[in-house]
């Protein structure tokens, strides 16, 4: 059962809450990106840890972008939210001391480089 009381925003980080493995779904209409997969199962290939850096108001939305994540494009890869988009830089770094090859995925990027400048993908690239 979805719960529309209250605020505007109560009401989506509540239901992102109770809701956590079918938000994305029912609430927020969300799809699996082939692209984005494809190069997932290309870095789970070589052996590269993955983390989703997720700026977030709340961590209430945290269990369902684990979910969607989880459900979509493995289990394997960790939600670490931010406090704000301006954050990751931060969280970047951070995750960057952690592993070997750090790959950063935003959907208005068409080149992704690891840590040592090396690209791992080009979606122009024929």
């Amino acid at each position: 059962m979805i719960v529309w009381v209250g605020k505007k925003y109560e009401n989506y980080y509540l239901n992102a809450y109770k809701n956590p493995h079918t938000f994305y779904e029912d609430i927020e209409t969300c799809i699996k990106s082939e692209a984005l997969y494809n190069f997932i199962i290309n870095l789970r290939s070589r052996g590269i840890k993955m983390y989703c850096l997720s700026g977030m108001r709340f961590s209430f939305y945290l269990k369902t972008k684990q979910s969607f994540i989880n459900k979509y494009y493995g289990d394997d890869i960790e939600v670490i939210s931010t406090a704000s988009q301006e954050l990751k830089v931060d969280g970047i770094k951070i995750i960057q001391r952690l592993m070997i090859a750090i790959s950063v995925i935003e959907s208005n990027l068409k080149v992704i480089f690891d840590k040592t400048e090396k690209c791992l993908y080009n979606k122009d690239r024929k």
